[in-house]
């Protein structure tokens, strides 16, 4: 899940250069990991591996068995 900050000001067009978090959960919800992001809009690109997930330029988290 990415998460967008509350910003009090930005320019039209520009919500995607908040600040915002992006967090790892479980099918229940819980939440596994999480790494803050200087601008959501970076967080644009998952891949996900045999055992592990990626964001690119951002986190990567090994995935339990």
């Amino acid at each position: 899940m990415v998460y967008r900050l509350p910003t009090f000001f930005a320019m039209p067009g520009d919500s995607g250069g908040a600040p915002g978090y992006v967090q790892l959960q479980d099918t229940a919800g819980h939440v596994l990991d999480e790494a803050e992001l200087e601008m959501v809009q970076n967080a644009d690109q998952t891949a996900w591996h045999s055992g592990d997930v990626e964001i690119r330029l951002i986190a990567e988290w090994r995935l339990r068995r």
